[in-house]
Parts: C-alpha cells; structure tokens; sequence
C-alpha cells in the first residue's frame, strides 16, 4: 500500500509543472534529417494507381478506335466523322472539320 501511495505522490510531482525561476521542456516532434512525408508507400501507390489508370484508359481508347474502324462508311457519316477522323475523334483532338457539327 505504502508503495502505491509514493507512486501517486511521484506521479503528482511530475504533473506540478515547473517551479519558480525554472523553464518547461519543449520536445520536438519531427527530427532535422528525417522527412516530413510520413511514408514513401504512399506516394509508390500513387504512382501505381496512376499507372493503372492509364493503362486502363489507353486500352479503352484502343477499343474505340477498333469499334469505330469496323463501321462502314455510311455509319460513320451518320456520327459525323469519316473514317480518317476516327483516332482524332477518340483521343479528343478537336479539328476545325469536327467543330461545325457541335
């Protein structure tokens, strides 16, 4: 018991705060060689995110172009594109022949 009771008396000195004429420590959360970005994982999934998205966005303009392609001319005309405008249509290069149809 006696124990417990200097534990709670130490435990209360500790939380007393600093005397007259003494200053408080100060700690530093963040060491001078270490860099603020919490993790570099972070940042590889990024990349690896993007990578990914690209990838994806690159083979579903492929299709389109390939779906595009298999239309016969009459089909194309009908969407107001002939079939050389085809990869400028998917890839959104806008020509001065496709903006009079908008």
């Amino acid at each position: 018991m006696q124990a417990l009771t200097r534990l709670r008396q130490r435990h209360s000195l500790r939380r007393a705060g600093p005397k007259a004429g003494e200053e408080k420590m100060t700690t530093i959360s963040q060491t001078a060689g270490r860099n603020l970005r919490p993790s570099s994982t972070g940042g590889f999934f990024s990349i690896l995110a993007q990578g990914a998205y690209a990838l994806f966005n690159s083979l579903e303009r492929r299709s389109a172009v390939k779906t595009l392609s298999d239309l016969d001319d009459r089909a194309l005309r009908d969407i107001g594109i002939t079939r050389s405008q085809i990869e400028d249509a998917v890839y959104g290069q806008v020509k001065a022949e496709l903006t009079r149809y908008l």
